[in-house]
C-alpha cells in the first residue's frame, strides 16, 4: 500500500472516531445529562452548633454516704451448707467429753460445678435457676489471684459417674458445660 492511503486511512478513523464521541454532547445541549433532573436534597438544618458549645454541661458528682446511711441489703440466694460428714473425736475417758474437741465437719461426694464468677450476685442467680429446676446447689467462696471468686456446685453425688450424667443432664437442658470436682473445699 501506499504510504499516503495509509495516512489517510489513520485520519479518516481518527476523525469517525472523534465524531462518534462529540456529536451526541453537541447535539443534546447543555450539561444536563451530568445533573439530576430531581433534586431531593433537603435543605440544611438551621441550627446553632457554637451556642451548643458554649452551654454548661451538667456532670454527676458521687455524693459521699455516711456508714450509717448505708443499706444492709439480704443476698438474693443465701449460701448453702454443704453436705457434711460428722465424725466425733475419740473420747477415752467420761470427764474428757465436757473437754472433747467439737465435731469436725468434712464434705462428701462428686460435684458438677457450672460456673465460677467474680460477683456473688451472679453465682447465686444462676444457682437459684438451677434451684427452681430442681437441682441442689451450694454455692462456695474461694480466693483466686483476682480477688475473690464463687463456685456454683451442683450435687453431691456419690459417685463419679453419677455427677458425669448429671453434668451431661446440665449441658443437655441448660447449656451449661461442667466440670465433675471431688470434695471441694
Amino acid at each position: 500500500m501506499d504510504q499516503k492511503l495509509k495516512h489517510r486511512l489513520t485520519g479518516a478513523i481518527i476523525l469517525v472516531s472523534l465524531a462518534v464521541i462529540f456529536i451526541p454532547v453537541i447535539l443534546e445541549g447543555p450539561d444536563n445529562e451530568w445533573v439530576p433532573l430531581n433534586h431531593s436534597i433537603p435543605e440544611p438544618p438551621q441550627l446553632d452548633y457554637k451556642a451548643d458549645m458554649d452551654k454548661p454541661r451538667s456532670v454527676a458528682v458521687p455524693v459521699p454516704v455516711k456508714p450509717e446511711q448505708t443499706a444492709v441489703r439480704e443476698p438474693v440466694y443465701k449460701l448453702a451448707e454443704p453436705a457434711r460428714k460428722k465424725t466425733d473425736a475419740p473420747v477415752s475417758k467420761p470427764e474428757s467429753a465436757a473437754r472433747a474437741k467439737p465435731a469436725t465437719e468434712t464434705l462428701i461426694g462428686w460435684y458438677v460445678q457450672v460456673g465460677s464468677f467474680s460477683q456473688e450476685l451472679n453465682a447465686s442467680g444462676l444457682g437459684k435457676r438451677l434451684k427452681l429446676s430442681g437441682y441442689d446447689t451450694r454455692l462456695q467462696k474461694t480466693t483466686t489471684e483476682t480477688g475473690a471468686a464463687w463456685r456454683v456446685m451442683v450435687g453431691p453425688n456419690k459417685s463419679r459417674d453419677t455427677a458425669e450424667k448429671l453434668s451431661d443432664r446440665l449441658a443437655r437442658e441448660h447449656q451449661l458445660k461442667g466440670i465433675v470436682v471431688n470434695n471441694p473445699g
